[in-house]
């Protein structure tokens, strides 16, 4: 456990029965998620029309996209299950 309190630290910070702290934690996540998102895709946009070196970070993007999208659905449920008091610290 201590290794998922160092990598998601950021969802251990929701205090147990505090709402709004609940969804401030949420909302970062999501920005957090969007703007790595739009990031990534400019990144596709800049490079795509380049034939071998836009396909290859094309793939790139792909996979560092679903790993930053894994990283903050976890860091989500973590929240969740922070708020209701379900992992204990």
């Amino acid at each position: 456990m201590d290794i998922v309190k160092k990598v998601w630290a950021y969802s251990f910070k929701v205090e147990k029965g505090n709402a709004s702290s609940l969804v401030v934690n949420l909302i970062v996540w999501v920005v957090a998620a969007f703007l790595a998102g739009l990031v990534l895709w400019l990144a596709t946009a800049i490079t795509g029309w380049i034939p071998v070196i836009g396909a290859l970070v094309g793939i790139i993007v792909g996979l560092v996209g679903g790993i930053i999208e894994l990283y903050s659905l976890i860091g989500i449920v973590l929240s969740v299950l922070v708020f209701v008091d379900v992992i204990k610290e």
